[in-house]
């Protein structure tokens, strides 16, 4: 099967709209020599939205409601001071709690925030049969008149959703079949 792959900025991307744990949506992206997708900056946003707006486009992808993405941040529990998110990629930044008011923290979803969010202010960091929310999400929220909003969700890792995957346009691509749109 054909990837198609939305070469955007320095990155190309994928939105999957198979569910999947994120476990299993890391070992699909890395069948492509790709990975799940990292934060890095607060521009990253915009090239969210665009890959999710192109994947609707292309897959008849139903974004009318919110749409969950697995990306490739995992969660280190504990204090707000302790609370961390780290990224598969050694260059993205480690976020702190939104407590900490760090102006470098991507928003994590929050219904005062982000209109039309509907969920617990994030991180909820819930526990469920011995399973912590370990894995972030990105939560893709429309707007009217807009092109929607992108924030972030801590979730179980072993719940299944859509997911994200990316490589560097610098990566080594001769053994990759991949189409750009």
């Amino acid at each position: 099967m054909i990837r198609f792959y939305f070469d955007l900025a320095n990155r190309c991307y994928k939105y999957y709209s198979t569910s999947k744990n994120q476990s299993a949506a890391r070992a699909d992206c890395r069948k492509d020599q790709a990975d799940l997708y990292s934060w890095r900056d607060n521009t990253d946003e915009n090239e969210l939205i665009t890959a999710l707006l192109i994947a609707q486009t292309k897959n008849q992808i139903n974004v009318n409601e919110q749409e969950y993405a697995w990306s490739s941040g995992i969660v280190h529990h504990g204090s707000d001071i302790d609370y961390a998110v780290t990224w598969l990629d050694p260059k993205a930044p480690t976020l702190q709690h939104p407590n900490m008011k760090n102006t470098a923290n991507i928003g994590f979803c929050n219904q005062m925030t982000v209109f039309g969010y509907d969920g617990y202010t994030e991180p909820t960091q819930i526990i469920r049969a011995d399973e912590t929310e370990d894995c972030i999400s990105f939560v893709f929220v429309p707007q009217t008149n807009s092109r929607g909003q992108v924030c972030l969700a801590d979730d179980y890792c072993s719940t299944e959703m859509n997911y994200i995957c990316e490589f560097s346009k610098q990566s080594n691509l001769s053994n990759k079949t991949f189409d750009f749109n």
